[in-house]
């Protein structure tokens, strides 16, 4: 047990077990030792204790399992309401965040940010609303989810340290992107109303055509029997001398 803790402490000391003092049951071990114990991880920064909240002022109140219905250049204006729950200042820097695909969690969109400048002050136990206007330009229609952010950052104390700013997830919320209805003007739309007025110009030309040269010909045929009618000679004569 002591040869496999002396290689142990060997291989973790570099070099520093060899000098170590033993005695009784107990070992000395050198300052310069590596011990695993995993108290030397980094942990991961503590979030600010906020609540973020929104809603989308151009629908009306939904639940968070629905997905709201868009069209492409559709505007979306999110307004925020924050609340500081920490007994610290801090400042509101920036919102931002992404539009992913619903049915992979792929980033589909990148939601501009927008800073603040100056940046808004939320105090202690204070609340503050922002709003944010999202377009969603030249998105395919499919089902996304928007997954926005703000970005805070707490104001220095008397020590003057400065602190990093933090990125806090807003709620998801679901939403579909469908194709706009064809506009009378849409060039796809209106070459298909030109070879439909162009279809029933020519079909009524036809029409009309016909229906006169018909008109024509039975004009010509009543006019010659009425003209070899009146040619007669024997018209004129009484009916005895027609013989």
């Amino acid at each position: 047990m002591r040869c496999s803790k002396l290689a142990l402490l060997t291989l973790l000391g570099a070099g520093f077990a060899a000098a170590q003092k033993v005695e009784g049951d107990q070992e000395a071990i050198p300052e310069e030792a590596i011990v695993i114990d995993g108290a030397g991880e980094t942990e991961a920064p503590v979030r600010a204790n906020m609540t973020i909240s929104y809603t989308i002022l151009e629908r009306p109140p939904y639940d968070i399992s629905e997905f709201l219905e868009f069209e492409t250049e559709d505007v979306a204006t999110l307004n925020y309401t924050i609340t500081n729950h920490e007994a610290a200042n801090f400042t509101l820097n920036a919102v931002g965040g992404a539009i992913m695909r619903f049915e992979n969690g792929a980033n589909a969109a990148n939601i501009t940010g927008g800073r603040f400048d100056p940046s808004i002050r939320i105090g202690e136990n204070q609340t503050v609303s922002v709003q944010q206007r999202v377009t969603f330009l030249d998105m395919k229609d499919d089902d996304y989810y928007i997954q926005p952010k703000v970005v805070v950052q707490e104001i220095a104390g008397a020590e003057g340290e400065e602190k990093q700013e933090q990125e806090l997830p807003a709620p998801l919320t679901l939403m579909t992107i469908m194709k706009p209805p064809m506009s009378l003007f849409d060039p796809q739309f209106l070459s298909v109303q030109i070879l439909l007025v162009a279809a029933i110009g020519a079909v009524s030309y036809f029409f009309m055509n016909y229906t006169l040269s018909g008109k024509k010909r039975s004009g010509k045929t009543s006019a010659a029997a009425a003209a070899k009618k009146q040619a007669d000679p024997s018209s004129f004569l009484p009916e005895q001398y027609k013989k």
